[in-house]
């Protein structure tokens, strides 16, 4: 994997509008710096801007005011090295497993012997192990997710960009999943920002948890994870993990919101 980079907005503000209709601002002067290799997650309700954060993250929104920059570089356009996995895994029905991980190469013209042994390595790391020459819908959802995962890091990404991944997904499997992406992210090292509006989720995959406000989205916090790097399933049961889960869920008490409970 590359070097990790780090991700910093200052002072952004992004407002939508179109002609004859009241603007609508989505984020207003949200300020983040996210250290290289760090997991970040932002949680907060429906509507606050957290999908709007992403895609400038991934140079995909200009702000309005304000600036992004990765890796210290201002940010004006998408990136090679940031990756970006979605709500869906938007797997290509007729590409096997494998065709589906060596996509990014694929869109390079660079597949070769390495890119192969590269993708069966991160299908392992992803428990797909076995799977390489099935279709999309021969696995299951979270199997599907894991796919997209393995893609996404097949880019040799410096930042993953996760939006809200594992949504879909029943709540078994979403447990689950949230274990691997720990799992994943433990060992790729890559730096991640992920948006969800689940709290236990934010806070047993993320280092660190920003909490926004209904729209406009405005930090209201920002948590340090009171729980080890290496953890798994069990920290669920800790008093660490239900305070901080609390602390989060206190912000959207007040706010009168139940969208993040």
């Amino acid at each position: 994997m590359p070097t990790p980079l780090g991700l910093t907005a200052r002072n952004v503000t992004q407002v939508f509008g179109a002609r004859g209709k009241e603007p609508v601002v989505a984020l207003e002067d949200f300020s983040l710096d996210v250290a290289p290799g760090e997991f970040v997650a932002v949680v907060g309700p429906s509507g606050c801007g957290k999908t709007t954060l992403l895609r400038t993250f991934a140079g995909l929104a200009e702000p309005t005011t304000g600036e992004v920059s990765v890796g210290g570089e201002p940010l004006r356009k998408p990136r090679r090295d940031v990756s970006m996995m979605f709500q869906a895994p938007t797997l290509l029905p007729w590409k096997t497993v494998l065709g589906n991980c060596l996509l990014p190469r694929e869109i390079d013209h660079r597949v070769d012997d390495r890119d192969r042994a590269r993708a069966h390595e991160l299908l392992a790391w992803a428990g797909l192990d076995g799977f390489a020459d099935r279709r999309p819908h021969e696995l299951s959802g979270g199997m599907q997710q894991r796919v997209a995962i393995c893609r996404a890091l097949m880019a040799d990404p410096a930042v993953l960009l996760l939006d809200e991944p594992f949504g879909a997904l029943d709540a078994m499997t979403r447990e689950q999943m949230n274990v691997d992406m720990r799992r994943i992210w433990s060992a790729s090292g890559v730096t991640t920002l992920l948006i969800t509006h689940d709290i236990p989720e934010a806070v047993f995959l993320a280092q660190r948890v920003v909490v926004l406000s209904s729209r406009p989205g405005r930090t209201l916090d920002v948590i340090d994870v009171p729980l080890p790097r290496e953890r798994d399933i069990a920290v669920i049961q800790t008093p660490e993990f239900a305070a901080a889960c609390g602390r989060i869920r206190s912000y959207f008490i007040r706010e009168g919101s139940h969208a993040a409970l």
